[in-house]
C-alpha cells in the first residue's frame, strides 16, 4: 500500500465542503459540526495544509467583510430592488359553471386572489433554493405565477445601527461618556473631505 503523505489523509471533497460551509460566516466549531468532523481534526487540516489553511481564513474574512458592508449600508440607508413573484389560482373554473344570472365569471383570478411572495422572505442564498422554493407554492397550493415585478426601493438610515457604528468606530466622540477629541476629529474631518474633492476633480 503507497503511503499517505499528510495532505492525502483528508479527501479533497471534505475540504471543498469545509470552505463552502465557512463562507456562510461559521464558527470554527460550527464549520467543524456541519462538516461532520471534530474541531481538532479540522485544525489538523490546516496545520498539514498551509494551501488550506490560507483558503479557509480567506472564507472567513469574506463573510466577515459581507457581514460589515450589510452592517454599514443599513446604517447609511441604500438602495435595493425589490423582486416580488406574483401568482394567481391556476385552477380554471368548468366552462358550464356560470352563476345565478347566467354569466360567466372571466375574471376570476382578480387581485384578492393574489399571492404575493417578496424576495425578503425567501430563504437561501442561492436561485436554485429559490425555484425549489416556488415550485412548492405551485405544487402544494395549485398556483401559478402570474408576474414578476421589480421595485427599486430606497431603505432609509437605521438609527440604532448608526448608533452601533458610530459608538464602535468613534467611541471618543459618541460614547456615552466620551473622552473628547472632537475638534481634532473635525480637523481630520475637513482634511479628508478636502483630500476626496481633490480626487473627484481629478477623475471627473
Amino acid at each position: 500500500m503507497p503511503k499517505r503523505t499528510p495532505k492525502t489523509d483528508f479527501p479533497e471533497e471534505l475540504k471543498l465542503k469545509i470552505l463552502k460551509i465557512a463562507k456562510f460566516g461559521f464558527s470554527e466549531s460550527d464549520t467543524a459540526l456541519l462538516a461532520k468532523i471534530s474541531t481538532a481534526d479540522l485544525r489538523k487540516i490546516k496545520g498539514l495544509d498551509p494551501d488550506f489553511g490560507r483558503d479557509y481564513k480567506k472564507a472567513e474574512l469574506e463573510a466577515q467583510f459581507e457581514a460589515e458592508a450589510a452592517f454599514h449600508n443599513r446604517a447609511c440607508g441604500y438602495q435595493t430592488t425589490e423582486v416580488i413573484f406574483v401568482y394567481i389560482p391556476s385552477a380554471e373554473k368548468d366552462p358550464g359553471d356560470n352563476d345565478a344570472a347566467g354569466t360567466k365569471d372571466t375574471n376570476s383570478a382578480d387581485a384578492s386572489q393574489e399571492l404575493l411572495i417578496h424576495s425578503e422572505t425567501i430563504c437561501g442564498n442561492e436561485a436554485d433554493i429559490k425555484s425549489e422554493i416556488r415550485q412548492m407554492i405551485e405544487a402544494g397550493l395549485n398556483m401559478k405565477l402570474k408576474e414578476v415585478r421589480f421595485v427599486k426601493k430606497f431603505l432609509p438610515p437605521d438609527t440604532s445601527s448608526c448608533n452601533s457604528w458610530l459608538i464602535n468606530r468613534r467611541s471618543e466622540r459618541w460614547s456615552k461618556n466620551p473622552t473628547g477629541g472632537g475638534e481634532l476629529d473635525q480637523q481630520e474631518l475637513a482634511r479628508l473631505r478636502k483630500i476626496a474633492s481633490a480626487e473627484i476633480d481629478e477623475n471627473s
